[in-house]
This record gives structure tokens, sequence and C-alpha cells, in this order.
């Protein structure tokens, strides 16, 4: 059951189709669907989009569970919770299915610290509960609930890994433009390290709230010229924008376990990120990458330039980040899975 869209989505996605692909016997019930035909100038009407968009999920819930025998709901924080989560849950308890939640999103400790009490009351309703990270897995135990971890997935032929002789001064932000990411610390920490490569480049993907804000930055720091805010790409296109760049940069202030560093581990990228929550247990200090704390464009720009000026570092970076990626793929994680519903494979 795919919540909106965005990076759980595409997880839900990819798990529905490696299910299919071994003749799991699946379906889905969506909440993103497209409003076309005479339902399309509704879809322009935020409120009563919201709740039309819900009637129909619920709808189409109450028919499809009594079918089935494991109901798996991906889930985040947030309104969504309530909106969608909670009656998933209560809709697989009525009709006595099992019922599997899987939680993501970096935002977990603020939304239990605000909603403890309303949201761990419906955990109940969930048979097992899912997290991709040790570092949710914590986060919950921290508020009495147990969890297991069940990794993130990547679709590892879609980002086949490219050896480099050299890493250019070529830097990728793929990230939603939301204060919650920061991509102004990429940019402002970018804006350094042109002083030292005039030739830099900085492709930024994505959209959101803060793009003309971020464009404005650009020009304000001198560096609108070097940088390029190329929107939301299609997901097929997005390997290409990876082979062209050589270092990928996350700036992140929140986040748990964002997909686009396993993404540019795939594609033999160093990554220079921040610390940001969940993200140390992906990328080791050191190791697998490098860290700087969150919000400080100084200490980024710094791991920049060391990137830059220190070509065996990155390439062994590059090697090391290809070896963590492999952790999560398909056939790594689905035995896992199968552990979970109680399913013998096929």
């Amino acid at each position: 059951m795919p919540p909106p869209p965005g990076g759980i989505g595409l997880q839900a996605e990819l798990f529905l189709r490696y299910l299919e692909g071994v003749k799991c016997p699946v379906g889905s019930i969506r909440t993103n669907y497209e409003w076309n035909g005479v339902w399309r100038p509704l879809g322009q009407i935020r409120f009563l989009r919201g709740i039309i968009r819900a009637l129909v999920f619920y709808a189409r819930a109450l028919r499809q569970i009594p079918g089935t025998n494991i109901l798996h709901v991906f889930s985040g924080s947030g309104g969504n919770y309530f909106l969608y989560t909670v009656p998933s849950l209560l809709f697989g308890r009525m009709h006595g299915k099992k019922v599997i939640l899987h939680y993501h999103g970096g935002g977990a400790r603020d939304f239990f610290n605000r909603y403890g009490l309303i949201a761990k009351r419906f955990l109940k309703y969930a048979d097992r509960i899912l997290v991709p990270s040790r570092f949710l897995e914590k986060l919950f135990a921290d508020f009495g609930v147990r969890t297991t971890v069940l990794p993130n997935i990547l679709e590892m032929d879609r980002f086949p890994y490219r050896e480099r002789v050299c890493f250019r001064p070529r830097f990728i932000v793929t990230r939603h433009l939301e204060p919650v990411y920061d991509v102004g610390c990429a940019i402002r920490a970018f804006s350094m390290v042109v002083k030292k490569y005039p030739e830099a480049h900085l492709m930024v993907l994505g959209e959101g709230s803060e793009r003309v804000l971020l464009e404005d930055l650009a020009k304000e720091l001198g560096v609108a010229e070097s940088l390029t805010f190329a929107g939301n790409i299609p997901n097929e296109d997005v390997y290409g924008i990876y082979d062209e760049s050589d270092i990928f940069l996350n700036s992140s202030r929140v986040d748990n376990f964002p997909v686009s560093i396993l993404e540019a581990f795939a594609s033999g990228l160093p990554v220079i990120s921040s610390d940001a929550g969940g993200i140390p247990y992906i990328v080791r200090d050191g190791e697998t990458g490098v860290l700087f704390p969150a919000g400080n464009p100084v200490a980024m720009a710094g791991k920049m330039l060391s990137i830059l000026g220190d070509q065996d570092m990155a390439r062994r970076f590059s090697k090391q980040g290809l070896q963590e990626v492999k952790k999560y793929s398909w056939e790594n994680v689905k035995g896992d899975l199968f552990r979970v519903y109680g399913y013998a494979g096929p």
C-alpha cells in the first residue's frame, strides 16, 4: 500500500515489483493515483482533493483487504500516518489479517514526541513493525516499541558501477528542495570550493518550496553560472546524470536512510554527507565516505576539497561504497522479508 509520492513510495513500488517477479501473488492499494478525465479539475483543489483521495482509498481498502492474507503497510510520519496508516491497521485487524507496518522517515522522533500517546496506541494493531535502519530501530526502542530491521532495496542494475580514473569537481545533489534537506548548505560549501576550482559544477536534482530561494542564493554567492537546477528528473534518466558526475553531496538536517546515497554508492561516487539522523549507519566516516556536522557549510567545503586533493582517497571511497551497497540488493533482502511474511519463497 504505497503512501504519497516520495522515497517511501518508490520503496513500496520496488517491493511490489520484486514480489511480482518471484511469482508471489500481490496487489496494491495506492494513495498516489493520477487524476484523469472528468476528475482532473477536482485534483486541482487541495482540500477537496485530500478528502476525495482518502475516501477512495478507504473504499478500495475495504474492498481488497478481505481477499488478502497479509497486509503490508508502508508508512511515514505526519498527517498521512493518521489519514492512511491508522485506517489501514484498523481495517486489517478488523478482517483478521496479518498486518505488517513498514515505517520510514527521519522525522520519527519529533513525530512521536508530539503525537506519541495517540500514535503508539494504534501500533498494537500491527503484528510486526519493520524499519529500514538501526537508527530507527533504536529510536522506536527509546519509545518502548520493538521493531525488526529490513533494509531499503536498490535496483542495482539501474545504477551500474563506473570506475573513475580521475574525480573531477563535478558535484551532484539529489534531494527535494525543502528546508529539512538544507540544500543551501551545499550551495554555500560549493561557493567556497569554486574559489580554488573555478571549473567546478554543481548539479541539483529535485523540486520544492525553496527553489526560488536557492536560485537567489546561488546568484548572491556568484555561482549561478556554475550550478544547474535540473528539477524533477524521470527515474530512468537519473543514472545518466550520476554517471556524468564525480562526487555526491548530501546536506540534510533531518534524515533516516536516504536511498540517494545508495544510488551514489552503486554509481561509484564518493559520498560527502551531513551526519544527520541515521546517515552514519550507512556512511561510515573515513570508510565508505566522509561526514560533516549538519548545517556547517565550512566543514562541508573542507571535506569537498580534501577529496578533490586526494584522488586515492576518492577511489577508496568509491570501491568501499560499492561493497556497502551490495547489502541492499533484492537478493540479500528477500530472505528476511519472506521470514517476516512466514513465506517459504518460490
